[in-house]
């Protein structure tokens, strides 16, 4: 995947989200096939996977951008305590996911595509 495709996704996702764009652009971006899409760590690092987003358009990036930035802005990493790590993820998926579905003042979907 290219540089610029993630640039401009980052774009694309801080024009949807202004208040997160000092985070979206100073999380480190990390290519590597270990995860499926993407990922954070608790370090604040965003993980993707070059090969799955290069068939992805921009638009679709900066929706992935913009929850995996969630995940470490909504401290899912030190919450998670003792909890089963599996359903942890899926229910702060879920969190992030209605989040990103809100309608905004105008009706229209807000941090979606």
């Amino acid at each position: 995947m290219t540089v610029d495709k993630i640039t401009v996704a980052r774009y694309i996702a801080s024009r949807k989200a202004p208040y997160l764009t000092s985070a979206l652009f100073r999380a480190p971006l990390i290519a590597t096939t270990a995860v499926p899409v993407a990922a954070m760590d608790e370090h604040g690092r965003m993980y993707y996977n070059p090969n799955e987003l290069e068939q992805w358009q921009p638009e679709h990036i900066a929706t992935v951008l913009l929850h995996e930035i969630c995940h470490w802005l909504n401290v899912h990493f030190e919450r998670v305590g003792t909890r089963d790590l599996r359903r942890w993820n899926i229910a702060t998926d879920m969190e992030i996911a209605k989040f990103q579905r809100a309608p905004t003042l105008g009706g229209e979907c807000y941090l979606c595509l």
